[in-house]
């Protein structure tokens, strides 16, 4: 779970998105990289699929923790 946490955390960090090192599997066909930020609101959504017991547990640690 600490691993997926940081994936997360990765993927939402500016800068650290690039094509060869991204630390993703599997890895995307395509990446497109964009200048800006994403910022984390209260409008953000976590999505994961229903039938994932262990996306949906790291997806509720992940809101905890964002909400602490």
């Amino acid at each position: 779970m600490k691993y997926l946490i940081g994936l997360l955390l990765i993927l939402f960090s500016q800068g650290y998105i690039l094509a060869q090192s991204l630390p993703i599997i599997p890895l995307p066909q395509q990446i497109t990289t964009k200048s800006g930020q994403f910022v984390l609101s209260s409008q953000t959504s976590i999505r994961f699929d229903l039938g994932n017991e262990n996306a949906g547990l790291a997806a509720r640690y992940f809101n905890q923790w964002l909400n602490s």
